[in-house]
């Protein structure tokens, strides 16, 4: 750590030399074999001249006892050192409110059925849907992997953390780092850190990365999410805008479910017989999923403010969710703060890999419990026309529970869509959007036909 801290006081007093330029003949230090005492701070000092004079703080040198190294307090080298050591104060005083979050995850195979349909899925330590990680602003994160699969090699990705500084620990497979072969491991260390003042603190931190709100991990290898491997993360401010307004907290997931296991999905999807069947349309879901399972029943307590955080943690739909006489307030979306917004009953899509935080008022009393409602996005999933098979179920029920000796009302019956456009909101901190583009490039994007099969 000292010799990180050197390191940084250097970094520090050049950059503040090319802000405040040098004196034409600065005079930092002078050394002389002398005699002298104290008077107040300051060393009242004879040099062998015999001169008398007040030259500044006597700060010892690893020299003979009788030469000391005496700094001009008026030099511009002890001025810009001692506002770099200041500095360095505040970046260890934020360090000291950051904490390190372990945690210890063999990847595994565990059965589950949460549509009813059993099959294998990808847990993490025997244990599916996988754990939420919750941690708060500035602190490290360490995550110890384990491939226990047997069969396949694995990567964890965390989905929306820059990981500026930390590029190797971003999880993108072939790109960032190799494949976790089965039997290795692997481990992943990053920071979620706020810094206390820009730009001068991102000296003292080597991973920059100040991103409070909702995200989420997933492998980034073989569609393994698609499998079952992935869950949510939500990183706690205790400054944030909302900090005080709500109650407690919820986290809900949505996702599009498979029966068949992603490999052999792959393997379809990028085959003459799809092309030839389906004309290389992607896989169709058998089903959504509201926190990994069906009919979820959400527990709330009456008169309470709750913060919910939603995130579509699917492989490839979109979805739509409305409360049922709960109107939503919109307080941040994919890490980003946003000026509170008032959706009322309007739908909210949410994208694949989307995330939203909304402040949620309950009723006062538990007369009754409310249907939520969720679709998948019919329309990306059977163009041109939206229209889904005969048969075909695109539709997710979950419950706001007052009381669980009530009954649970019927799902919602909607026959058509209200869509909030998130164009409305507006950034917290109120960052202008781009000046005029000066240079445009374009990329122009298609499919080919290879060897039979539209790419």
């Amino acid at each position: 750590m000292f010799a990180l801290a050197h390191v940084q006081t250097v970094q520090t007093a050049n950059l503040l030399h090319t802000v405040f330029p040098r004196n034409p003949d600065p005079v930092p230090f002078q050394e002389h074999v002398w005699s002298g005492r104290d008077v107040g701070h300051y060393r009242h000092v004879r040099s062998q001249s015999g001169h008398v004079r007040v030259l500044g703080r006597c700060i010892y040198s690893p020299s003979p006892p009788s030469t000391f190294r005496v700094y001009n307090i008026f030099s511009q080298y002890f001025l810009v050192t001692m506002f770099a050591f200041a500095l360095l104060l505040i970046g260890f005083v934020n360090l000291s409110f950051s904490k390190t979050v372990h945690y210890d995850w063999d990847i595994t195979w565990v059965t589950a059925s949460p549509d009813g349909f059993a099959r294998p899925v990808i847990g993490i330590n025997g244990q599916w849907p996988c754990p939420q990680i919750d941690v708060d602003m500035g602190d490290r994160v360490v995550v110890n992997v384990y491939n226990a699969l047997g069969n396949q090699s694995t990567t964890l990705h965390w989905h929306g953390i820059f990981q500026t500084g930390s590029s190797t620990m971003d999880g993108a497979s072939g790109i960032g780092q190799c494949p976790i072969p089965p039997g290795g491991r692997f481990k992943y260390d990053f920071e979620v850190r706020r810094l206390l003042f820009l730009p001068l603190a991102k000296i003292l931190t080597q991973k920059q990365i100040n991103q409070p709100g909702t995200y989420w991990y997933h492998s980034h290898n073989m569609g393994q999410m698609g499998d079952g491997l992935r869950g949510p993360i939500v990183v706690h401010d205790a400054k944030a805008p909302y900090a005080g307004k709500f109650d407690e907290e919820i986290t809900m997931t949505l996702s599009d479910w498979y029966h068949e296991q992603m490999p052999n999905l792959l393997n379809y999807y990028e085959s003459t017989r799809d092309e030839n069947i389906r004309g290389g349309l992607e896989p169709d879901a058998d089903s959504g999923l509201i926190n990994d399972s069906q009919n979820v029943s959400i527990p709330v307590k009456p008169g309470r403010t709750y913060l919910i955080h939603i995130v579509n943690i699917g492989n490839f739909a979109g979805h739509a969710i409305y409360f049922d006489g709960h109107p939503f307030t919109a307080v941040e979306i994919d890490g980003v703060y946003v000026e509170p917004r008032f959706i009322g009953t309007q739908n909210i899509r949410i994208a694949t890999g989307q995330r939203w935080s909304f402040l949620v008022d309950t009723k006062n009393s538990t007369d009754k419990n409310f249907a939520i409602f969720a679709t998948l996005d019919i329309n990306m999933m059977f163009p041109p026309k939206g229209i889904p098979p005969p048969g075909y179920n695109p539709n997710i029920t979950a419950w706001l529970v007052y009381d669980d000796k009530k009954p649970l009302p019927p799902p919602v019956d909607i026959h058509g869509f209200d869509f909030f456009d998130e164009m409305n909101l507006v950034p917290y901190d109120h960052q202008p959007i781009l000046s005029q583009v000066d240079h445009q490039i374009v990329v122009n994007t298609g499919f080919a036909n290879l060897s039979g099969v539209n790419r």
